[in-house]
């Protein structure tokens, strides 16, 4: 039985690369490629899926609010985030909502086809770069994320 795997990335050329990952394998079957959250979740509605491999920035909805959605709607799918982000406080966002993995979009095509068999098989995947990314409890101030601190609505003009 083939692994089901749905690829949510708002790049067309990104995500056939993705899919071209899986593509000749009989462990994995690509199920569906949406543009963002929302497709995501509306897809997952009426398809089964056994992992959700999500970017996080997509426009309509970004992978943080669908990957709760999933989390909360639908347990039994498994969340793999694949991203540019690499600042520890988004990868610790991401593990606090239940995502199972977290790899950068520089990992090589085979280190991702193993993350998702580990995913898949119940165990947790974070590829080297973000494991360092965690352990030195890198941030940027570069990342324009739209949680706001709640301390933001009570400054005064």
């Amino acid at each position: 039985m083939s692994i089901k795997i749905l690829i949510a990335d708002d790049h067309p050329l990104i995500a056939q690369g993705i899919k071209n990952t899986f593509t000749n394998n009989d462990d994995f079957d690509v199920v569906g490629v949406v543009e963002n959250g929302k497709e995501a979740i509306d897809f997952i509605e009426t398809h089964f899926v056994d992992i959700a491999l999500l970017d996080i920035n997509m426009a309509v909805m970004d992978g943080v609010t669908c990957a709760k959605q999933i989390v909360a709607k639908h347990p039994s799918v498994k969340i793999a985030m694949l991203s540019m982000h690499q600042e520890s406080s988004i990868i610790k966002e991401m593990i606090s909502i239940g995502v199972k993995g977290y790899m950068l979009k520089t990992i090589p095509s085979e280190e991702l086809i193993l993350a998702i068999k580990n995913i898949y098989n119940g165990k947790e995947y974070f590829n080297s770069d973000v494991t360092k990314a965690l352990l030195s409890n890198k941030t940027s101030n570069s990342f324009d994320y739209k949680n706001k601190s709640p301390l933001v609505d009570e400054l005064t003009t």
